[in-house]
């Protein structure tokens, strides 16, 4: 019976929606004025499927983490499956 009813899960995401989710967070980072000396930035490996953040110090870091993190989600991208390295 089991072969009878089977199905494949494939999670896969759009690329496109991810870059523009960075491309808007960004922007978002470049006009804040907490932002303004601590070199931060985004970057999207397409063909690992990695995104990069990249700050001055680890609390930068994680605040423009975080706030990729909310851009990602209100586009309804699905950021429980995002692992994050040690910096």
């Amino acid at each position: 019976m089991a072969s009878d009813y089977s199905f494949d899960c494939v999670s896969d995401v759009d690329l496109n929606l991810v870059s523009e989710v960075v491309a808007v967070a960004l922007k978002e980072i470049q006009n804040r004025f907490d932002f303004k000396t601590a070199n931060a930035s985004i970057e999207l490996v397409v063909k690992d499927k990695k995104l990069i953040v990249r700050a001055s110090d680890e609390y930068k870091a994680e605040q423009v983490y975080d706030i990729l993190l909310t851009r990602m989600a209100k586009r309804g991208l699905p950021i429980r499956n995002l692992t994050k390295s040690k910096p």
